[in-house]
């Protein structure tokens, strides 16, 4: 949820910085998929790359269901 967060947080920020600096010319103010992909260039997972493998794998390990 924390990675979300902080992309729509981001997102907002760039679309606001566009609106600031007008460089938004066509007079309305909105997030779009544009902000969103910048924003997921700048932000970093709240969750290292190693980590992440770590849960991986023990999801892989563990992660069956019982009534499987």
């Amino acid at each position: 949820g924390a990675d979300i967060a902080a992309l729509v947080h981001e997102a907002g920020i760039i679309a606001m910085q566009e609106s600031i600096s007008g460089s938004n010319t066509d007079g309305y103010r909105r997030v779009t998929m544009k902000h969103f992909q910048n924003a997921a260039q700048r932000i970093r997972p709240s969750v290292p790359e190693k980590d992440r493998l770590v849960y991986q794998k023990l999801k892989e390990m563990y992660g069956k269901l019982r009534s499987e």
